[in-house]
């Protein structure tokens, strides 16, 4: 049996692109974000009978099937071939329907917890293929960007004010 504590940060799109739509039905996007401390708290219990769920925090939050993190967890039992074994504490801080991507960031961070637990390789890789329905990069820093499937830490960026377009964004070393 193995616990590990983790957090799942909000992010703020600074922009955001929706690009083609994919044969799955998905969209590929283009974003640049902003990692915030504001975060939820993930505990992850391995071991035991079956995959088991404790939402704290916010009693809107949904529980079990309908769950990110529940959908995670399975999506990975599938794509490992046998069911996952472990009890997840989420404590919510980041609101829901905010617009700044918990549910996603909770469940990559289950993801990523269960796969440092289990020790599997490429678990994380394969089931974001599978298009699981989370960020599959955590960014370590301040901001993050990509296109498609790829995502990235972005370099350093400021925002400038744009006369007709909103905001523009710039690398600093450009």
């Amino acid at each position: 049996m193995s616990t590990l504590t983790v957090a799942a940060h909000a992010k703020l799109n600074l922009s955001l692109r929706v690009l083609a739509r994919e044969e799955t039905g998905y969209h590929s996007l283009e974003t640049l974000f902003l990692r915030l401390e504001l975060a939820d708290e993930l505990t992850i219990r391995t071991g035991g009978v079956d995959l088991d769920l404790e939402v704290s925090g916010d009693p809107e939050v949904p529980v079990r099937e309908a769950n990110l993190c529940w959908q995670a967890a399975e999506l990975l039992g599938r794509t490992i071939g046998r069911p996952i074994q472990a009890a997840v504490e989420l404590r919510k801080r980041i609101p829901i329907g905010a617009g700044l991507g918990g549910g996603s960031a909770d469940a990559g961070a289950v993801l990523q917890a269960l796969n440092a637990a289990l020790r599997h390789p490429d678990c994380v890789g394969r089931a974001a293929r599978k298009r699981c329905p989370v960020r599959s990069v955590r960014v370590a820093h301040g901001a993050g960007m990509g296109a498609g499937k790829e995502a990235a830490p972005a370099g350093p960026t400021f925002v400038s004010p744009g006369a007709d377009r909103g905001a523009r964004f710039h690398d600093r070393d450009a």
